[in-house]
C-alpha cells in the first residue's frame, strides 16, 4: 500500500444514489468514498489501484463500478493524457440525478425540490470540510501516533523511507493493505507489546529475506517471520531465563518463542506437537 492517508471526512450518499436499483451496492459504497475524497481538492484523484487496495477487490471491478456511476450521471470523469496514455484522472461529483427513478424534474414542490436542497447541503459540506480538515488531516509520518497501531505503522513508514534513501527498496512508498495489516496487528497485540513488534521492524531493515520481499509489512508481521526476527540474537530484549519451553524444555526463551526449537508461544503446545508429528 502506498502511504495514502484514509480520508477523515464524512462520506455522503444522497437518496437518488441510495435507492437507484441500477447501481450495485458496491458501486454505491464507492460513490460515498469518492465524495469523501472530493473534500480535499474538490475532485477525487484516487486511482483504480488505490480503491482496489482499499476494498480488497480487483482494479477491473473498480473500473466497472466507476463506469456505472458515470453512465448514470452521478460522477464526471476527466482524463489528462501523455500522448496516447492516460497520465491522471479526476472524478467529480455531479448534480444529483433523478433519471430512471420515476421522479419528475418538473415537480418543484415534491422530492425534486428536496433533492436540490440536499445538493446545496453537499456543496456546503464539502466547502466546510475543505477549510476544517486542511490543517487536521496530517499524514501519520508527520505527527504523533494516536494509538498502538499507529506507533507500529509510523515506525514502519520511517524505516521504509530510510531504506529507499539507501537504495534498499525500489519504490519511494510502500504498497501495503492497511486493512489486512491492522487485522494482523489486532491478533498480535493479544500477546505482544507494540515495542516488541517495533523491534522486529528495526531488525527487518537488515534482514536479507525481508529486504528481498521489499520490506513488506505483511511479510514481517507473518507469524513465522515475526517469530524469527523477535527471537534473533540481534534484538534488544534479554532472554527470560525463568521460563521453560513446554516443547523441548530449553531455557533459551525469547519474547514470543523458544530460540532452541523455534516453538511459537502464540500456538497452543498440543497443536504445535501435532504439527511436528505431521
Amino acid at each position: 500500500m502506498v502511504d495514502i492517508e484514509k480520508p477523515a471526512y464524512y462520506a455522503i450518499m444522497p437518496a437518488s444514489v441510495r435507492y437507484d436499483k441500477r447501481v450495485t451496492p458496491n458501486a454505491k459504497i464507492l460513490y460515498s468514498e469518492i465524495t469523501a475524497l472530493c473534500n480535499e481538492k474538490g475532485f477525487c484523484w484516487a486511482s483504480n489501484n488505490y480503491f482496489a487496495n482499499l476494498y480488497e477487490v480487483t482494479p477491473q471491478a473498480i473500473s466497472k463500478w466507476i463506469k456505472a456511476l458515470s453512465d448514470f450521471g452521478y460522477v464526471k470523469l476527466e482524463y489528462e493524457y501523455n500522448g496516447k496514455e492516460i497520465k491522471s484522472r479526476k472524478i467529480y461529483i455531479v448534480g444529483v440525478s433523478t433519471q430512471g427513478l420515476g421522479v419528475s424534474i418538473n415537480d418543484e414542490g415534491g422530492i425534486n425540490k428536496r433533492l436540490k436542497g440536499y445538493q446545496q447541503k453537499i456543496k456546503e459540506n464539502i466547502t466546510f470540510n475543505i477549510k476544517k480538515n486542511n490543517t487536521s488531516n496530517i499524514p501519520l509520518i508527520k505527527r504523533e501516533p494516536k494509538n498502538e497501531y499507529e506507533k507500529v505503522e509510523k515506525e514502519y513508514l520511517l524505516n521504509y523511507g530510510k531504506l529507499y534513501e539507501n537504495h534498499k527498496v525500489q519504490t519511494d512508498k510502500p504498497i501495503v493493505n492497511w486493512n489486512k495489516t491492522r487485522g494482523m496487528l489486532k491478533q498480535l497485540f493479544l500477546t505482544l507489546d507494540s515495542k516488541i513488534i517495533i523491534t522486529a521492524l528495526n531488525i527487518a531493515t537488515k534482514d536479507d529475506f525481508c529486504l528481498k520481499t521489499g520490506y513488506s509489512l505483511e511479510v514481517i508481521l507473518s507469524k513465522s517471520v515475526l517469530n524469527r526476527l523477535v527471537n534473533s540474537k540481534n534484538n534488544e530484549y534479554e532472554q527470560v531465563k525463568e521460563r521453560t519451553c513446554p516443547i523441548c524444555g530449553s531455557h533459551d526463551i525469547g519474547p514470543i518463542g523458544c530460540r532452541a526449537c523455534h516453538y511459537d508461544f502464540c500456538t497452543p503446545p498440543d497443536e504445535w506437537k501435532k504439527m511436528l508429528e505431521e
